[in-house]
């Protein structure tokens, strides 16, 4: 949003925060725009949202008229803006006039102002043919590479996002070939650098030798050409070999994309730089370094199971055939700079769910608990929510959704060891629903229902309540499932395997899962049926509860009259379900113990079977009458 002659006369303190921001073409008028309508938070929070609505900074004074304008668009027009004279008549006449006009322009401007917001917060994400180019060029990256398709996504979306990777594991894992590779996303437009550090390594051999005729003016300038500071996208090996001198000049160029070459701070055009060690850091003059580096893999030789790939590919290959892997070397790449431009700038408005800015809070608790603690800087937190809206914009989306907070096990772990249970956690986020809070409140429905407290018709309408919970979770959780099946960012066995974890939580009885409860619920509501169509009411929901519950044995069976009593049907005598008095379970009743320990019932039948608990001793009368027990389950 823009406007035309602010009315606030005094330049506050966003509006020269603003001043130091703003490019040259823009000028103080756009600088005192912006700084009138932005207050303090957004403009920390780089213009994201305005302080007030459109409609109310025309009705209450502080604008002529109002434009909303794309964010492409927005510098053209202040820079046109700003050449024109300034009315200072037209300023006080429309203070003077403005409470006059207030009440009738609202009506209007509210209607109007109110649809172009609307319009204007329609977000949409990208085109699906960008998501098909995504995918294309990750198959181009890990051609002729053995499992190591996430890899290939991730040191892609890295570049995409304008953020940098580090590669961990051992030699031989394809690091540098990945790196290379990379050089093809740029392509012709700019350049790649490559260099392997050492501890002897000197900071000519980053950023470029000094120049002599500098030198002669007594200036302590570098020949920066084909170094660093060109380039674009670049490969540092064994960066953690590094000296202090080179760690202090890295620094600012991979954060603030500057180099400090002599008097002056050049900027530099790097989009991303790939830096791989064979071991993690161990000093903690590196942890500034290591935290700067936003993605982080861990590179595994290849698996048992694509050994096999491995020797095919390597029998069909000819070692003089470097081309394919030389940056650039590719000049139908599907992906451009142009791409990750667009993309950056059309994923500045996709919104962040609550249920992500809740996942976030907790991921930082989880990982601040662990030993050693792996703490999430801010830096770090606002890289990753950027980065979560590129995903979510390239994949056609308006709303950052819990399915893209599975590329956070990539960003958020420090220790190898983390990386495991930090998988582990996202992925059963994706399947956090009410299970727990429902479990507990059917349980203490099963409870009334066992104490006969509750009628039937109460009863109906609790289960409809539950199943109406739990469906409603059910399909968030399968909506999440599709949204990884047709992730862009995602490779497919990384898509299968959070699939997978998500179907296993669904299906747990453990913890309970929906779908595990819905089961339950659909149990009591057959059970209901059966009841009030039968002539026992209230007797087969309530034996149904106590057998579930260990208490009881299934006394009843179901045939064309309705419900009847084993013994009148003739069907097996029931056993009652004692309780043992002595031994390893005493306390226990004989359903509990025949469901838990099946080593023990094995045993006892055994031990019957041959003869032996033939006495009439306590012990032998209760080990006989469990194993009658479990032949009657049997039957």
């Amino acid at each position: 949003v823009a406007v035309q002659r602010v009315t606030t006369p005094t330049p506050s303190a966003p509006t020269r925060f603003v001043q130091g921001m703003a490019s040259p073409a823009v000028g103080p008028c756009a600088c005192m725009l912006l700084g009138s309508l932005l207050g303090r938070r957004q403009l920390r929070r780089r213009f994201r949202r305005l302080l007030r609505p459109a409609a109310r900074v025309q009705a209450e004074g502080l604008a002529e008229r109002v434009h909303l304008l794309a964010l492409d668009r927005l510098e053209g027009w202040l820079a046109e803006l700003a050449a024109k004279p300034e009315n200072s008549e037209s300023n006080n006449n429309l203070k003077n006039n403005n409470s006059n006009n207030n009440s009738n322009n609202n009506d209007n401007n509210n209607d109007n102002n109110n649809k172009n917001n609307n319009d204007n917060n329609n977000i949409t994400g990208a085109p699906p043919e960008l998501a098909d180019r995504i995918r294309a060029a990750a198959a181009n990256l890990e051609q002729g590479l053995v499992e190591r398709s996430t890899e290939a996504r991730v040191m892609l979306l890295a570049a995409f996002c304008s953020e940098h990777v580090l590669l961990l594991g051992p030699p031989g894992t394809a690091k540098s070939q990945l790196a290379r590779r990379l050089g093809r996303f740029v392509g012709s437009e700019a350049k790649f650098f490559e260099r392997l550090l050492t501890r002897f390594s000197v900071p000519e051999e980053l950023f470029g030798p000094l120049s002599l005729k500098g030198l002669e003016r007594d200036e302590y300038v570098r020949q920066t050409a084909g170094y660093l500071p060109e380039a674009s996208v670049a490969f540092v090996d064994e960066i953690f070999k590094a000296n202090s001198a080179i760690l202090n000049s890295l620094l600012s160029v991979v954060n603030e994309r500057v180099f400090d070459n002599g008097p002056n701070r050049v900027a530099v055009p790097l989009r991303s730089l790939v830096a791989a060690s064979n071991e993690p850091p161990e000093s903690e003059e590196l942890d500034a370094l290591y935290d700067r580096l936003l993605f982080r893999l861990q590179l595994q030789p290849v698996s048992d199971e694509g050994v096999a790939d491995l020797v095919a590919l390597a029998s069909s290959q000819f070692r003089g055939d470097a081309r394919a892997d030389s940056p650039g070397g590719d000049c139908n790449f599907p992906l451009s700079l142009a791409d990750a431009d667009e993309a950056r700038l059309g994923s500045a408005g996709v919104a962040v769910s609550p249920e992500v800015v809740q996942l976030l809070r907790d991921v930082r608790r989880l990982l601040s608990a662990m030993r050693p603690p792996a703490p999430i800087s801010d830096r770090r937190l606002g890289q990753a929510v950027r980065m979560l809206q590129v995903v979510a914009w390239t994949n056609g989306r308006a709303q950052v959704e819990l399915a893209d907070c599975v590329l956070l096990r990539h960003v958020l772990w420090r220790e190898a060891g983390q990386r495991e249970v930090l998988r582990c956690w996202l992925f059963g986020r994706l399947a956090r629903t009410r299970g727990p809070q429902v479990a507990a409140i059917l349980d203490g429905l099963l409870d009334r229902v066992e104490s006969g407290s509750v009628v039937p018709a109460d009863l109906r309408r609790e289960l409809a309540a539950f199943r109406t919970a739990l469906e409603s979770d059910l399909r968030g959780v399968q909506r999440q499932q599709e949204l990884l099946r047709s992730h862009c960012w995602l490779a497919p066995a990384d898509a299968a395997s959070a699939d997978h974890a998500a179907d296993a939580l669904l299906d747990d009885r453990h913890a309970p899962g929906p779908r595990a409860l819905l089961a339950e619920v659909a149990h009591l509501s057959a059970a209901l049926d059966l009841d009030e169509a039968g002539a026992r009411a209230g007797d087969l929901v309530a034996e149904y509860v106590r057998l579930r519950r260990g208490r009881g044995e299934l006394r009843w069976s179901w045939s064309a009259g309705g419900p009847e009593a084993s013994e009148a049907t003739g069907g097996p005598q029931a056993i009652e379900d004692d309780t043992f008095m002595v031994g390893k379970h005493k306390g226990r009743h004989f359903s509990e113990v025949a469901g838990s320990d099946e080593d023990y019932c094995r045993m006892v039948k055994r031990k019957v079977a041959e003869g032996s608990f033939s006495k009439d001793t306590s012990l032998d009368r209760q080990i006989r009458a469990f194993v009658a027990f479990l032949g009657a389950r049997t039957r």
